[in-house]
Parts: C-alpha cells; structure tokens; sequence
C-alpha cells in the first residue's frame, strides 16, 4: 500500500513529512517520515476508538511539510484567514462578472477548519480521507479516483465539477456527498485566483444546503490549478460504516458478516484475491468515503503541459456540444472577444493525442447538449437520454479473464460512438476530423448537460436546483462502480 500527497501528487516516502491533527484529540498531533510501514498507522487518530476514521469536515487532518500547493489564505509570511474566531465565513469582494465588487460572506465547513488548525506553515491541510483515497482499497480497487478534467475555456470542466460535489446534482436521485476545494492562490486578497477559490466556495455551500440565490461560476483563471473533490458517502452495507453504539464485538462481528458476504459475492464475479483483501485486508475494517477528485489546471492547450500526466488515474477531456455542430459560441463576458469555432475540440484532440501516447485511459465528455437539442432531433435525443441516464450495468468490475478478452478482440464501437461519428459528419475536415479519428482511441463516451443550471453572473433566486443528466453515470465509471453503491433513494 503506498500513498501519494493529493495536492502536489509527490508519492510520500520516508524523505516526506506528514503533520496528523485530529479536531477531537488535538493534544496528540504528531509529524512523522513517511516510512511504508509507518503511514497506515500513523495517519489515524492514536485514540482507538475515536470517531474521526470515517468523517469529512471534522476530525483527522493531515498536511504535507514542504509541500509545493500552500494554502489560499497564505500571506507569504503567515496562514492568516480573515474574519472572527468560530466563524466558518469570511468577507470577499466579488462582481460577479459585472465590473463592481459587491461585498458579501463567503460560508464554507474548511473556511472554519483552516481557521482552527495549528497555523505553522504554508502548506495546505487536507482531509484523511482525501490521502486514504490514494492509497487504501475496498477488495478490488482504490476507494478513491484521481481525474484530470482536460479541456478548453467554456467547456464546462467547472459546472461539471460543481455539480459533482451537490447532493441534488446527479439526475439519478439524491446523492450524500461532502467536498473539499482548492485553489493555489497567486497573490493578495483581491488576485482573480483567489477570488475564483472563494466563489466556488460560495456556490458549493449554497447548492449543498439547498439555497436557491445560484450564480454561473467564473471560468478557471489563467494558470491556475484547481483541485475539486466529491466525497461520496456510500449506500448501506457498502462503506460499513460504524455507528457509535456498535464499535464493540458486536459491532465488529457484523462487519466482519457483511465483509464476507461481499467478498462471496467478489469471489464469483471478480477475483479470489479480491476477496482475501477485503475480508484480511487491515484497512477494509475502516469504514470510507468513495472519493472522486478532479484536477483542473486552466484549460487552453499551451497551459495544460506536463503537470500531472503521470500520476493521475484517468483523463476526462471535455469537449462543448456547440463545436460539434459547428456553432460559434459567442463573445466572453470579460473580454467581449468571441470565442475561436472548434477551441475545445482541437485542444481535446492534442490532449488525446498525448493519452495514446502514455497509454493513459481516457473519457470523452461532451457537455451542454440540451444547448444543441434542435440540431439533434428527436430520435437521437431519446437515444441521448436513454445514454445520458441509463444506470444499469454500469461501473461493474471487470474479471480478469474479461479483461484479457477485451485486450485480444477490440470491442465493437458503442452506441455513443456511433451517435457522436454521425454528428461530425461523413466527411469531416479540421480538427473535427481529427477528433473523429482519435474516438477509437477513447474509453468511453458520456453525454452530460444540467437543467435550471444559472445563466446569469450574478446571484438569482431561481424555482428550482440545477440536476445534470448523465453526471451520476459518468462518476461510476470514474470511480468503478455501480450507482446503488452511492445513490440514495434512486
């Protein structure tokens, strides 16, 4: 089992450092060389019984010495967070994209938690779960995925994110989900980086408890890499979690009961290994959260270089419905200048270009479809939402001898293939024939758009929350699983 920092993505060894804070023992934090046979331990709460294991906005922190992502509220000489003690909220000035500020309080959990935790360094303190996620597994995969959203400007890398963290953004049904966002701050308090870090915080809080008052969020600003996680509490009898009343033998032997169930169930679809590993494996007695996290470094192609190739586990490259029916997309709200016709599909096709050659896999995302529904017509949109929406066997796992079948006969193309091929046309030209040619090189393709999603910049009361079609399909094949290990109430 080996971990990597989920910030700066250095794989942890005995040169690093890890700082462990836990909220509820905050006497017994301790730093400690990253040695392998230290961290599984090392990372949890010393208190045997203490509650932090399994939770999100309370509980174990951890922060990585010398770390290169400081956090957003560093000041270059001290972490100074703004406002009052107690308080998870500070003031920001925002426009909203209308030239002048308007000054309003930002709420956000890890507003209050970074204003709690010991304020010795730069670094930027991240959740347990968030480093479990790299490194612990459930029987036959990581509990967590790391995804490189790739694309241009206006692709919708951003609302797609969004909408991943929001427990009623997923058109499958209700999700339980928390987040962590991060955003590497380039300068003071006013920085356009910072702001964006504060907006997204700002939308996130209020699409998590359900406030109406939406606004379009800023594009990712130039140079800027964002780190967005969605933390997915699973459905019952999948994460195992423990309540306070059964962390006993009772309790234990319970776990242990559903533990063996799932691994009977692993034996006969997956793997024997599979199977061990989660009944012996010493992490499975640890309930978890199912943790997607995207990482989005500001979209244009001569910006998205070799930052995080290597290290991640898939590649998502978002490509704007609009540019594939050929539609110019209109003048940038700050800029007034018009975006460039095909944008996100040549920077999908560079980016494509580049996972054939690191074998990496890649998702296909075309995002904003209900923009386009005209063009598409009736018979393909059903066939669009029946793609879009359709959560049955999906994100299963696939056996080895599966496996070994699909690398000797290549699949035939799906039905998503099929449909996106008919849109760019017989003969395509430019790079929409370049992107035609590289689908055979792509995992999967996902059809995503969200309904009552705020057109407008600045904040609105609207009827209703945004729900994006096809977003819970695409975060099961991300993390490799099916939805009714996450969906609630579906």
């Amino acid at each position: 089992m080996s971990y990597r920092c989920p910030l700066c993505l250095s794989p942890l060894n005995e040169k690093h450092r890890l700082i462990r804070h836990c909220t509820y023992h905050p006497d017994l934090d301790e730093t400690f060389n990253c040695y392998a046979y230290v961290v599984p331990n090392k990372i949890f709460c010393p208190i045997a019984d203490c509650k932090s294991v399994d939770e999100i906005e309370s509980g174990v922190f951890l922060r990585h010495v010398g770390c290169d992502e400081t956090s957003p509220f560093w000041d270059g000489g001290k972490l100074a967070v703004p406002g009052g003690a107690d308080e998870s909220r500070i003031q920001v000035s925002l426009d909203f994209g209308t030239g002048t500020d308007r000054s309003l309080y930002v709420q956000h959990w890890l507003i209050g938690v970074l204003r709690d935790l010991p304020q010795g360094g730069s670094e930027m303190w991240f959740p347990l779960m968030l480093l479990r996620a790299t490194g612990e597994s459930s029987g036959l995969s990581r509990v967590g995925r790391f995804i490189e959203l790739a694309g241009a400007m206006a692709a919708g890398k951003t609302v797609l994110a969004v909408q991943a963290m929001s427990p009623h953004g997923h058109a499958g049904g209700h999700v339980e989900v928390d987040n962590f966002i991060f955003t590497k701050r380039k300068g003071g308090l006013t920085d356009r980086t910072y702001r964006s870090f504060a907006e997204i915080l700002h939308l996130s809080n209020l699409l998590q408890h359900s406030n109406l008052h939406l606004f379009s969020p800023d594009g990712t600003p130039p140079g800027t890499r964002n780190i967005r996680v969605a933390f997915y509490r699973p459905a019952e009898g999948f994460g195992l979690q423990l309540n306070d009343g059964d962390r006993n033998l009772t309790g234990y032997a319970k776990r242990l009961f559903w533990l063996s169930a799932r691994a009977t169930e692993r034996f006969f679809r997956v793997d024997l290994n599979a199977s061990f590993k989660e009944i012996f494996g010493s992490q499975g007695f640890r309930p978890y959260w199912y943790t997607l996290a995207f990482y989005d470094k500001s979209g244009e192609s001569e910006e998205n270089e070799d930052i995080m190739r290597d290290t991640l586990d898939k590649v998502a490259v978002v490509v704007n419905a609009a540019e594939v029916f050929g539609i110019t997309l209109g003048k940038d709200s700050e800029t007034g200048e018009e975006h460039a016709t095909e944008k996100s599909i040549e920077v999908a096709v560079q980016r494509l270009k580049k996972a054939t050659a690191r074998k990496q896999l890649c998702y296909l995302v075309i995002t904003q479809l209900d923009r386009v529904k005209d063009k598409i017509g009736e018979r393909d949109w059903d066939t669009v939402l029946q793609l879009a929406d359709g959560l049955t066997n999906i994100g299963r796992d696939r056996g080895i001898f599966r496996r070994i079948w699909c690398r000797l006969v290549p699949p035939r193309p799906s039905q998503a293939r099929r449909l996106l091929e008919t849109w760019l046309g017989p003969q395509p030209t430019g790079n929409r024939r370049q992107l035609k040619e590289r689908l055979k090189d792509v995992e999967d393709i996902f059809f995503i758009w969200t309904d009552n999603f705020p057109i407008s910049r600045t904040p609105t009361k609207q009827a209703s929350l945004p729900t994006s079609h096809g977003l819970a399909k695409f975060v099961c094949r991300c993390l490799d699983i099916r939805w009714d290990q996450i969906g609630h109430g579906a």
